[in-house]
């Protein structure tokens, strides 16, 4: 293998460990900030612990992102600006205890709560995990 071969395995096998079931969950919700209410699709996963400090799938939370559209900036630009301390002490929340409840909802997720279907084939996969799933689809 040449060593190009091998980075791109090295990252896509850390892409796959720092963005899965707890990433994909984090961008199917709503902003975790507390007076903020801004949903998918304009909601990203943010690792409190930085990829490359290890940060890991588990160390996900939902923020919003910006749109320019709405003339104000996103939660998870505001966090990268002013640091992860002066955002949970300026919008009251512990990103820690957050993550730690997303996993424990990604550990006990039930698929057909999360069922997203493809538009093309019509099928119905877990928008967390990926499985097939039989979920009722609304109009």
């Amino acid at each position: 293998l040449s060593p190009r071969t091998t980075d791109k395995a090295k990252r896509e096998k850390r892409h796959k460990e720092t963005f899965a079931e707890q990433a994909a969950m984090c961008r199917l919700s709503v902003c975790c900030t507390p007076s903020c209410r801004v949903m998918p699709p304009f909601v990203v996963p943010h690792h409190i612990e930085s990829r490359n400090a290890a940060g890991k799938d588990s160390d996900c939370v939902p923020l919003c992102r910006t749109r320019p559209e709405k003339g104000r900036e996103g939660h998870h630009e505001e966090l990268h600006r002013i640091g992860q301390r002066s955002f949970q002490a300026r919008h009251q929340v512990s990103l820690e205890v957050v993550a730690g409840r997303f996993s424990e909802a990604v550990a006990s997720h039930e698929c057909t709560d999360w069922a997203i279907q493809d538009p093309k084939t019509g099928e119905c996969s877990c928008g967390v995990c990926g499985k097939p799933c039989d979920a009722p689809v609304w109009p």
